[in-house]
């Protein structure tokens, strides 16, 4: 990899992981005013997740159109993110929702991360066949 593949990879994924950051915030803390397993109702609780997940899928298609070589990287890279951070909350004790609850929510943030990356890397495919024909 060039320097420049390097900086760009970098910059893809700080924009993407911002992005899947703010999009999260506008959802779970303006759209429903802070998501608990506690205390917000489980209906919006399922509409405030299934929105959460869509920002992971934007983030990492965000990052993924920015680099379009090695186009799983940003990806894996940010679900990998997701995972340092978690570790980090968890063994900090600054988790306040049960711990099966934060672990899922993460483990199926990665999961539409993942399905981010692919889904934008097979648009990018797509257009480049079809830049060929």
């Amino acid at each position: 990899m060039t320097l420049k593949s390097i900086l760009l990879t970098i910059a893809a994924v700080a924009a993407g992981y911002v992005s899947m950051g703010l999009l999260i915030t506008l959802v779970q803390e303006l759209w429903f005013g802070g998501v608990s397993w506690v205390a917000t109702p489980k209906g919006e609780l399922m509409v405030a997740g299934l929105f959460t997940l869509l920002s992971g899928f934007v983030g990492a298609v965000i990052a993924t159109l920015i680099v379009k070589q090695k186009r799983y990287v940003p990806s894996v890279i940010m679900a990998v993110i997701v995972c340092i951070e978690m570790t980090v909350l968890f063994k900090t004790g600054q988790l306040a929702e049960p711990l099966w609850f934060d672990f899922t929510s993460a483990a199926l943030l990665i999961v539409a991360i993942i399905a981010g990356g692919v889904s934008a890397r097979r648009v990018l495919s797509s257009r480049d066949v079809a830049a060929v024909i």
